[in-house]
């Protein structure tokens, strides 16, 4: 329970099962979003762009000067078109292979997938975890009126350094959003066994 001090600032158990687990799984979010909703997950890039980090950037050990990258995506399901997840990344880009960086500007990928195709050794760090009402992110879900989303920020880590600083934002439920979902049907004595 390594990640309990990163979310001080609200009860992580009072979140539904999903939420749960999105919020605190270090594996491929993709991968999970597609195993939990049932249906393929796409990328749409909302923003890309490259360069010259005007303060330094603390979390990623960068100074002034040196090249990043910020992106915007969500991921969505292609079948029902729902938005399930929004991400801003700042990526040291000059601590990537060049193949590795093409594939990000130029296709649509999730990193958790380029990852694996680049067979990237990554660690992820997780750095905190909130309760947001304003992000440039919340125009991509409906919440209803004073509905929160929910953030994690974490580092990834290649080669002892650090390359990513990920936010992804959730909205704090996912309404009908997978009728069929056994963890979103599951009576709680059930999400209580899953989760042991």
């Amino acid at each position: 329970m390594a990640f309990l001090p990163q979310c001080e600032a609200f009860d992580l158990y009072s979140l539904g099962l999903v939420q749960r687990i999105l919020l605190i799984t270090d594996g491929t979010l993709t991968d999970m979003l597609e195993v939990i909703f049932q249906e393929p997950i796409g990328l749409m890039k909302l923003a890309s762009n490259t360069s010259h980090a005007s303060l330094p950037v603390r979390s990623l050990d960068l100074s002034i000067g040196e090249a990043v990258m910020g992106r915007e995506i969500v991921l969505f399901g292609k079948q029902t078109g729902r938005n399930y997840v929004y991400a801003e990344t700042i990526l040291a880009i000059d601590r990537l292979h060049p193949e590795f960086r093409r594939a990000l500007v130029e296709s649509n990928r999730p990193i958790g997938r380029l990852w694996a195709e680049f067979r990237l050794e990554t660690y992820k760090e997780l750095i905190g975890m909130s309760e947001v009402s304003d992000c440039a992110g919340a125009r991509h879900f409906s919440p209803r009126e004073g509905e929160m989303l929910l953030k994690r920020t974490y580092r990834v880590i290649a080669n002892r350094r650090p390359i990513m600083l990920i936010s992804e934002f959730i909205p704090a439920a996912y309404e009908d959003a997978a009728p069929h979902s056994l963890l979103r049907d599951a009576p709680r004595s059930l999400e209580a066994e899953i989760s042991v």
